[in-house]
């Protein structure tokens, strides 16, 4: 038996038969799966949904509008939609629940992790996401049964010398100070607070001791070599690098900085 020039096997044909003749494509039901997962972070089921009275008014309305023919396979659709939508409420629900201790928030803390990406380096300040492995309070005491966090943080050195030792995959320990996101104002603008949520950072803040930080395990990343030599051409070295460094660091590491 041959289909598109090629041979199968009886099983493998009896099984794209099946395919064929199922009443919807796979790709229908993982549509409505990722649709109620997109409706969890859309906002329009609180706002609109608001009693559920309206629920039981449209479910019947819908049902009179299907054949029968397709009931079943409208039915299967709507239930993998409500999984996509609880799905996604509950990976929200464990990012919701990754927060800072009231009493350590913007307090000088001594916290030890790992640099996660290629810190972004200006004329001003170098900022880059950590995941933090342990936070001690001002006294030195560590603070226990904290869940996983990750916080961007920014180094202002000013007039000064970057910090060196702040490269992709470095572990520090490093006195920092703070806090959860603030929420915009103007709710037709861009949200930095979902900006942060989407990637797993939960909190924001800088460094407050950058002469004694601490570097446990130098980053030694295969992105941050590459950028190292691209940054380190005669083109890249001026005061005025040529534009085509900062490009050439975007597209070869991801480096956005310049």
């Amino acid at each position: 038996m041959s289909c598109a020039g090629r041979s199968f096997s009886p099983i493998a044909a009896q099984a794209a038969l099946r395919i064929e003749s199922a009443p919807m494509p796979l790709l229908f039901f993982a549509v409505a799966f990722v649709s109620g997962a997109c409706l969890a972070h859309s906002g329009v089921v609180p706002l609109r949904w608001d009693s559920p009275q309206t629920a039981f008014i449209l479910i019947p309305a819908a049902v009179a509008l299907v054949p029968k023919q397709l009931l079943r396979t409208a039915a299967f659709a709507v239930v993998l939609a409500g999984a996509g939508f609880l799905w996604a409420d509950f990976r929200a629900d464990l990012r919701l629940q990754k927060q800072l201790p009231q009493n350590l928030v913007w307090k000088d803390v001594t916290v030890e992790g790992q640099v996660a990406d290629l810190p972004r380096r200006d004329n001003n300040r170098a900022r880059f996401d950590l995941r933090i492995r342990k936070i001690s309070d001002k006294n030195g005491n560590e603070i226990q049964n904290l869940p996983n966090l990750t916080a961007r943080l920014s180094d202002y050195h000013r007039a000064a010398a970057p910090n060196p030792g702040i490269r992709d995959g470095a572990v520090l320990r490093i006195k920092v100070r703070m806090r959860p996101p603030a929420v915009a104002a103007n709710p037709h603008g861009f949200e930095y607070g979902d900006f942060l949520f989407a990637r797993n950072i939960q909190l924001l803040g800088y460094v407050r001791d950058r002469e004694n930080t601490t570097i446990l395990k130098p980053g030694d990343s295969i992105r941050e070599r590459m950028r190292e030599k691209i940054m380190g051409m005669d083109s890249c070295r001026d005061s005025h690098p040529s534009p085509k460094c900062a490009l050439l660091a975007a597209f070869v590491v991801g480096d956005r900085s310049g």
